[in-house]
């Protein structure tokens, strides 16, 4: 599944981890997109590997919830 298009889909594929945090905003709420826990996870990761500490903080929240992904209380604080 491709980020959504216009401008904030422009600025994902320039590699802008704002924008990746903000996907998967979109796709965690089902804002713009359908809601899609793997589509978030999977641009929550792209962001905080560039330290975004949004996107950090929210796959912290991810893994400790168990919302759409197995809970795992060691990945929430990795």
């Amino acid at each position: 599944m491709c980020a959504p298009a216009g401008t904030i889909g422009r600025a994902v594929e320039q590699g802008l981890s704002e924008a990746q945090y903000n996907i998967g905003v979109m796709y965690i709420e089902g804002k713009g997109v359908s809601q899609n826990y793997t589509e978030a996870l999977k641009w929550f990761n792209k962001a905080a590997k560039q330290n975004d500490p949004k996107a950090q903080y929210n796959l912290g929240v991810i893994y400790a919830s168990g919302v759409g992904v197995p809970q795992d209380y060691i990945k929430t604080y990795a």
